[in-house]
């Protein structure tokens, strides 16, 4: 996987370029509204195609902080079918980035700079996968538990801020993060499963 080049937004809108580092900033109240406007984008180019369209990672949990790159998975009747988004989300800036398959191939991946691709500032990922797959329900049930959890969240967020100076590239970042994610969707899966007081 090739090296990811991420950045920091500083105050007053000044965005700062950082190679080979990733990023952990404090939790922006900006990104729910960032990806609504990414959400009302993407449905107009694909339209009937996506079941649904999810803001999943830590961006998407309230007060967690996180790599300042919006993640939506979006959600369809076959993967097969995110062939035919690939040209109507470049039309939007989204590229797609084929060699990702490589480690998730459940996941036809995407990204969104605000130059050419990888060029400027990472805006945004976008998860094309089957709408209730077990990459589907993954994404879904991380986030939820970690938004209903803040003691769970913080320390992701404390993990998160002592695996980023050690990684350039996404793809160790996030494999040094599987055992707590592993973790925490077996204690999602505990609290659906446990009995309910009546």
């Amino acid at each position: 996987m090739r090296e990811l080049r991420r950045t920091d937004h500083g105050g007053g809108g000044t965005t700062t370029r950082v190679a080979k580092r990733l990023i952990i900033v404090a939790y922006d109240s900006q990104w729910p509204m960032f990806f609504e406007r990414e959400k009302t984008s993407v449905l107009k180019v694909l339209g009937d195609r996506l079941i649904a369209l999810e803001h999943v990672g830590s961006t998407a949990v309230p007060g967690l902080g996180a790599k300042p790159i919006i993640d939506i998975m979006g959600g369809l009747p076959r993967l097969a079918e995110a062939e035919g988004c690939i040209a109507p989300l470049e039309t939007l800036g989204y590229h797609f980035v084929p060699e990702a398959m490589r480690d998730l191939p459940d996941d036809r991946y995407f990204e969104r700079w605000t130059e050419d691709f990888e060029q400027g500032t990472e805006l945004a990922h976008l998860h094309l996968t089957q709408y209730g797959s077990s990459f589907w329900r993954a994404h879904l049930a991380f986030r939820d538990i970690l938004r209903a959890r803040p003691d769970l969240a913080a320390a992701y967020e404390r993990l998160k801020r002592e695996l980023a100076p050690r990684h350039t590239s996404g793809a160790s970042y996030s494999q040094a993060k599987t055992a707590f994610i592993r973790s925490a969707l077996v204690q999602a899966q505990n609290a659906q499963s446990a009995p309910r007081n009546a």
